[in-house]
């Protein structure tokens, strides 16, 4: 179905449109020309919207079509958006709610389009799993057929969570680990005291990721991994490119062939149709920089030393090629050796490896650092020579390397402490108490937002995330001053958290570096980050929605820790050890209501002689975002949710549980009942949440709005017309 006057007017205004047949995904040119085919990157086989929409009104075509063209626009493709009743499958709601913006029905009527406003760090990406996320270079199916949302709204914040959570392989996560990049590019620090300090940027491919562009050969599977085992080629050509070259398909195969060289010989050996294949390579780009290409998962075999009499080391050891030269410059050995020693001192980091140590492998006592050489004289590899033909030559060896191995691994256990568990009184602290309460929030949503900043950064707004610290090799102050006097340049891409909210991600620091530099101040100023952090906030709708309105510490620092934060541990532990700094924050400044005579109101949902009923109330009720208690008096196990010294915050409390579905009354803290007035939620919101899934599927559905108190054939009724608006 085609509804094009529901394209947005903005989007009509571009010429950016194409036209499709139904039985193709090729982009057409919406004007006669001798050859018919448009290009998703030739705007001169574009054309205007009207164009194209005359084109398909005359029947030459059936779709129009939008290319994305790296102007402000990003657009997501959800494959299967639907589940088995015809509702929003869990992966569609949750996008399409994040994202809130224009989202209209793909062609086929089982998948979604969402357009936004804002950017992305590449052009675009296709995780395999049913999500597509692009800036330039592709081009939508446009229907017009929307659900829910009928504007294109600007949303940085919600892309930036699309990317983080379903392309992880493009972040860098607040431990400082990077995910599935293709090319790593070292950021060299020289040995201190002759010791190699550990650089763990090295990435865990996600299983079946499209982002390995650099295929694993065939005879692959997982393994166990026991140790590292070290390669060289044994031929003189220390470039990438001999080995490693990217995907056919690879849609920056372009940038990737500039960084690493092209092989004009096709002679590479990371193809699906070869019978080798190692974990990653370490030699020179293009531009003649030593680094290494991680070319498999880390846990997936190689096929590497081949084998012996008892066995082989190609089920347990990571493996990687150096690429060798002439074995005469003491430079290139020098980097190259760095460099082994610091993906192996990360993979020993990774999987817990004593670099030292042996492992029992058919009988056999298999130091779990060693290399080709070593593995035929234990009779578990072929006859090879590699490394100890070379690194003598340069008074290094495999004794030398695991000995620096263990050195680096050491120095990586002297990290900075972890914030105290109990706020101290500070100028700092009162400083954003003051500010967030300034700004109209109530105390519950600033102690939410100052638990999650006490967790991301101690509250400290000169705060270096601390194994950059080590990566770098700058302290908090020494960064801090690089980065305002200019002599540090990577501030927006070197992907290190810093501040009071540890920003990370490129654009969010990019925009934070501008937002300095337009008013004149350090990248440590507290009252800048935080107006800073203000006006970020703006854009959360959901998030802003939701501090305005909370009423517990725990509500708040959810909404910040889900929808504004974002990292990538949101457990329960989390929330609960967040929620709990944030409270002892709300303690300490929250200015104490007036109390009469003393008395406590308490939204009560329940009262239940055996504890497993109350317990499943209690679940419900967190199931669906209250913070809430349970109390035994007089025998019988009570579901609670608040206290409050006035019955009107009781009453919104009432009323909120009440939409959701929850019978619930007014109590005193001696047990005398006191009514109170909510209102349900319309159809119409009913209706919309059952669409993003929140009230289950089939029969589960059905009993749940029944037991609610609310008409499941009216609610059902209002779905269909709005799924077949």
């Amino acid at each position: 179905m085609t509804r094009y006057e529901n394209i947005p007017e903005e989007l009509k205004q571009l010429s950016q449109w194409v036209c499709a047949r139904s039985d193709s995904k090729v982009p057409m040119k919406a004007f006669p020309d001798e050859n018919p085919c448009a290009s998703s990157t030739n705007p001169e086989t574009w054309s205007s919207f009207d164009t194209a929409l005359k084109a398909v009104s005359e029947g030459h075509y059936d779709y129009c079509g939008f290319v994305f063209n790296d102007n402000g626009y990003v657009g997501i493709d959800i494959d299967d958006g639907y589940d088995q009743d015809g509702f929003l499958s869990p992966l569609a709601a949750e996008i399409i709610g994040v994202c809130e913006s224009y989202t209209e029905k793909s062609k086929s009527g089982r998948g979604f389009h969402i357009l936004l406003k804002g950017t992305l760090p590449f052009k675009g990406k296709n995780n395999l799993a049913g999500v597509e996320i692009y800036k330039a270079a592709r081009y939508f199916i446009m229907t017009g057929d929307t659900l829910l949302y009928n504007t294109i709204e600007e949303d940085q914040g919600a892309i930036d969570y699309v990317v983080e959570k379903f392309f992880p392989e493009t972040r860098e996560d607040k431990d400082g680990e990077r995910y599935g990049g293709r090319i790593y590019s070292p950021m060299w620090t020289w040995p201190e005291n002759n010791r190699i300090k550990l650089r763990p940027v090295y990435p865990r491919i996600p299983d079946g990721s499209r982002n390995i562009c650099l295929t694993c050969y065939k005879g692959t599977g997982k393994m166990a991994v026991k140790g590292v085992l070290w390669h060289s080629t044994g031929v003189n050509n220390p470039t990438l490119k001999r080995y490693v070259q990217p995907d056919d398909d690879a849609f920056n195969r372009a940038e990737l062939i500039a960084l690493i060289g092209k092989n004009a010989h096709g002679n590479d050996w990371n193809h699906i149709y070869r019978e080798a294949g190692l974990n990653c390579w370490i030699g020179k780009l293009a531009d003649g920089t030593v680094t290494t290409v991680q070319t498999m998962p880390w846990d997936y075999k190689p096929w590497g030393c081949g084998s012996g009499k008892n066995g082989s080391c190609n089920n347990g050891w990571v493996q990687f090629e150096i690429c060798e030269d002439g074995l005469t410059d003491p430079v290139y050995c020098e980097k190259v050796y760095k460099e082994a020693c610091e993906i192996t001192a990360y993979i020993c980091q990774m999987f817990g490896i004593d670099p030292n140590g042996t492992v029992t492998m058919n009988g056999v006592n298999v130091p779990t650092i060693l290399c080709h050489a070593d593995s035929y004289k234990l009779g578990l590899g072929s006859n090879h020579g590699d490394v100890n033909h070379w690194f003598p030559k340069h008074d290094k060896s495999m004794a030398t390397a695991r000995a620096d191995v263990a050195a680096l691994l050491k120095a990586a256990e002297d990290k900075p402490s972890a914030p105290v568990e109990t706020p101290s009184e500070t100028n700092v602290e009162k400083t954003i108490w003051d500010f967030f309460t300034g700004k109209g929030l109530n105390a519950f949503a600033v102690g939410g937002i100052m638990g999650n900043l006490f967790a991301e950064s101690a509250l400290r707004p000169e705060n270096l995330q601390n194994t950059y610290e080590k990566k770098l090799g700058m302290t908090d102050l020494e960064y801090t001053k690089a980065v305002d006097d200019g002599s540090y340049t990577n501030f927006v891409r070197d992907s290190a958290g810093y501040g009071l909210a540890q920003w990370a991600y490129w654009s969010r620091k990019q925009e934070l570096l501008e937002y300095v530099r337009k008013i004149g101040t350090s990248i440590a100023d507290l009252g800048m980050q935080l107006e800073f952090m203000w006006i970020e906030l703006q854009a959360y709708t959901s998030v802003m929605k939701t501090l305005k309105a909370a009423t517990s510490v725990q509500m708040a620092s959810d909404a910040i820790l889900t929808g504004y934060e974002r990292p990538a541990d949101q457990s329960d532990a989390v929330k609960t050890k967040r929620a709990s700094y944030g409270k002892k924050y709300y303690d300490k400044y929250a200015t104490p209501a007036e109390t009469p005579s003393g008395v406590l109101y308490r939204v009560q949902v329940g009262a239940f002689s055996k504890k497993t009923n109350a317990d499943a109330m209690l679940k419900m009720l967190k199931a669906a975002g209250f913070d809430t208690y349970m109390v035994q008096v007089d025998g019988l196990y009570k579901v609670q949710v608040g206290a409050y010294s006035k019955k009107s915050n009781a009453d919104a409390m009432a009323a909120k549980l009440k939409a959701s579905g929850f019978d619930t009354y007014i109590t005193t803290k001696s047990g005398t009942a006191a009514s109170t007035e909510a209102q349900k939620k319309s159809v119409t919101e009913l209706a919309k949440e059952v669409i993003a899934g929140k009230w289950g599927n089939g029969s589960d559905r059905k009993n749940r709005l029944t037991q609610a108190g609310y008409d499941y054939t009216a609610v059902q009724a209002k779905v269909n017309e709005l799924m077949e608006k």
